[in-house]
């Protein structure tokens, strides 16, 4: 069966009827994208609508182009090529001169993309650091390059990571590796009242015996059932979840079938 190429037009106008742009564009990839920026005037537009996708598509599109509904704002993906060791340095040194508690600490690095990672966690991603034997209680705040539909493919840089300990008691203290060698060691305080938890991080605890492959599949899943309401866990999710604690624990238990 022939299939036409869904073209689409689309007339900008100011408010005497001026116009401020026409282009000619393909539907698909327009309405997938949407638009990059919105518009208050009058507007005309040329589109075809074949099935009920496209009508859906286009109300969504124009929702958007005449502010309805907020643009889609991609995030930067920072390559690791594009961190250069003197950013490391200077960031390293403008977060430990900022920071006034460790809670707050965290705050800084988390809006700068950084994220927790356990030593399991870094040993399933093949993060290596020269661990002191004092630091082995932390856990690691890496800055994330890109975060993947699939757990086991996300990517961090690891030349660069601050050892906060959130598990179990807390400690007064933190410390810093830099190109995998340990750095700093310098004294912060926990705020009086602590609101931060590993729960909180979103930071999963494995119990020991489990092992790397069965670690990252329940990685894995975990994403696809947090992306996917719908979606069931798996026997060996379920099989698995009372032995690992992780922030909404009890909102997924709740989606396992009871055979």
């Amino acid at each position: 069966m022939a299939t036409l190429e869904k073209k689409m037009r689309i007339q900008l106008f100011d408010e005497d009827f001026n116009m401020l742009s026409d282009r000619l564009v393909s539907q698909d990839t327009e309405l997938n994208l949407g638009p990059k920026q919105k518009h208050n005037g009058p507007l005309k537009l040329e589109m075809s609508l074949f099935e009920q996708e496209d009508v859906d598509k286009v109300i969504v599109y124009l929702k958007k182009l005449v502010k309805d509904l907020p643009l889609e704002k991609k995030e930067k993906k920072v390559k690791a090529s594009e961190v250069s060791n003197e950013d490391r340095e200077a960031l390293m040194s403008d977060v430990i001169n900022e920071a006034t508690d460790q809670e707050f600490l965290i705050k800084i690095l988390r809006d700068k993309g950084f994220r927790f990672l356990t030593l399991d966690h870094m040993e399933d991603l093949n993060i290596k650091l020269k661990l002191r034997d004092k630091d082995k209680d932390c856990q690691f705040m890496f800055l994330r390059l890109k975060e993947a539909k699939i757990a086991a493919n996300d990517k961090y840089d690891p030349q660069l990571a601050f050892g906060i300990k959130i598990i179990g008691d807390k400690i007064n203290r933190v410390v810093t590796y830099l190109y995998g060698d340990f750095s700093h060691s310098f004294r912060l305080e926990w705020p009086a009242k602590t609101k931060v938890s590993f729960q909180k991080m979103d930071i999963i605890k494995f119990p020991h015996y489990m092992k790397s492959d069965e670690r990252l599949r329940f990685r894995n899943e975990l994403k696809i059932l947090r992306t996917i309401p719908e979606k069931s866990p798996s026997k060996f999710f379920a099989r698995w979840i009372d032995d690992v604690e992780f922030a909404d624990k009890e909102d997924i238990k709740g989606k396992i079938i009871v055979a």
